[in-house]
């Protein structure tokens, strides 16, 4: 799921940012031995999704994790680098952190606002 969840517990809020291990470097690069060229445009061709599905469905989330010692190799850091701004062209994303992502949901009262 690419909702955030937001629960109340005894000892306070609890928010989950779901993160799909498909879109970890780590794990798809060093685990699963994916090109590199294949994990990126993985990553390119989700946000494009997401963000087309986002026009029917409310705000999505995608959640890409990356390592300086795997992404920032030389012969993967341009991958990075030209990933990073086919997402800034396709406009419709915030980039942020999942505490920013959090704080705003809760502002805002958004999605599953822990209640």
């Amino acid at each position: 799921d690419d909702h955030q969840q937001g629960l109340r517990a005894d000892t306070g809020e609890i928010w989950v940012v779901p993160s799909l291990a498909c879109y970890d470097d780590s794990f798809a690069l060093d685990h699963r031995k994916l090109s590199t060229h294949a994990f990126y445009s993985g990553v390119l061709t989700a946000a494009e999704t997401l963000v087309s599905e986002a026009a029917k469905s409310g705000p999505r989330s995608l959640v890409v994790n990356v390592r300086p010692w795997l992404t920032g190799q030389p012969f993967r850091a341009t991958y990075f680098a030209e990933t990073t701004e086919a997402l800034s062209r396709l406009g419709g994303i915030w980039r942020t952190s999942p505490g920013a992502m959090i704080s705003h949901l809760k502002a805002t009262g958004g999605d599953n606002a822990a209640s």
